[in-house]
Formats: structure tokens, sequence, C-alpha cells
């Protein structure tokens, strides 16, 4: 999977960094609700339910170019008794997955492995049950420990709360998303196409690996 350098484990503190910047608290346990690019699917209503949920965490809510979802999301966290950060469209997904303890969404390929590269493990939506071509992504994050896989959304308080109370569980997720995180796979792909090149176009492959780095 082709994901891209900025994708990568930015380190506690740099993680309390960022959760400052968005207006956060650095120290508590942060949820990322990550509608897609779109926005939609049960993520509002797992929303809802963690909301509820009486936690003591926070929550970033990215709602994509969905500007119905955000207005919907937004009217929600003033309501919340949890801190709550609510986002249209960005271009800087890794900063919200470096902030972040875990992320609540469906199993897009990229975004999975994405969010392995943070070493942010997922509670993945399949509540509908998992797209075909998500189907693969759900197996491996059950069959790794790299995940939860939320078959209804009234699951996700226990499933946030264990993490937070249980830490040796979480420590062995996030432990997980090492192993299933393939650092620098763009630039990889990039050195395996350019090995089939002949030799005459040496400058442009060294070209591509250089904007590539």
């Amino acid at each position: 999977m082709p994901v891209h350098p900025k994708f990568a484990y930015p380190g506690e503190e740099a993680a309390r960094v960022a959760r400052r910047e968005l207006g956060l608290d650095p120290e508590k346990f942060t949820v990322f609700f990550n509608a897609g690019w779109e926005g939609g699917g049960n993520i509002p209503k797992i929303f809802r339910e963690l909301i509820r949920g009486g936690l003591d965490v926070q929550a970033i809510f990215l709602a994509g170019r969905n500007e119905e979802l955000r207005a919907k999301a937004e009217s929600i966290a003033v309501d919340a008794t949890i801190p709550i950060k609510v986002i249209g469209y960005s271009d800087h997904i890794e900063q919200l997955m470096g902030a972040a303890n875990v992320m609540i969404s469906k199993l897009g390929g990229l975004t999975t492995f994405e969010a392995f590269a943070c070493r942010l493990p997922i509670i993945a939506d399949v509540i509908a049950g998992p797209m075909p071509q998500e189907a693969g992504a759900a197996k491996l994050i059950s069959r790794r420990g790299a995940g939860v896989l939320l078959e209804q959304a009234s699951d996700v308080v226990p499933v946030v709360r264990r993490m937070i109370e249980d830490t040796a569980h979480y420590s062995a997720m996030r432990a997980a998303t090492v192993g299933l995180a393939i650092p620098n796979a763009t630039r990889r792909i990039v050195e395996e196409i350019a090995a089939l090149i002949p030799a005459s176009s040496q400058s442009t492959d060294e070209a591509v690996l250089s904007e590539v780095a």
C-alpha cells in the first residue's frame, strides 16, 4: 500500500503538542472519528453513543466534505460533556492521527495502513458488514489484534473503556499496528518499479525517487 512518508508515529510529546494545537487536553485519551472524504455511514451514530457513555475522553470528528454532517456534529458537540473538535475537510490527516489514541472509521484500504503507520489502533465500523474490498482488512485487524471490529454502535463505550482501563490490552493493540505497518512503502514501490527500467533512464528514476523522499 503506497503510504505517504508523512504518516509516521510522532512520539508521545508530539502527540501532546498536536492535541494542544487542536484546543484539546494534551493528556486526555483522544478518540478520532474519521467519517472519510464524503462523510457519513454509521460514524455519527457511534459518535452519539460515545458522547452519551460517560467516559473521560475527548474526541476529534472529521466530517470530510459533507457540510451537513459537519453541522450536525457541531450541534451535537455543543451539548456534549466531553471536549470535541469538529473538522470538515483536511489535508493533514496525519496530524489528526498523530493526536489520537484510537481511530473509529470504515476500513478504507489506504486509511487503514496510514493509521498503522502512525501506530494508531482502529475501531472498525462493520455494523452493516464490511464491503468486499474491506473484508480482508477486517480479518487482518481482528487476527493480528491491531483493533476491534464494531458490530453495533452501543459496543463503542465498553470497547473504549477497556482501552483506557486495561493498559496492557491497549499497549498490545498499539504494538500490533507496528507489525502491520510498512515504513517507506511508497519509496520501496518506486524502487521496485525503477529496477525494471533500462539503465538509459536512470536520471529519470533518480528524479522520481528524489520526489518520493
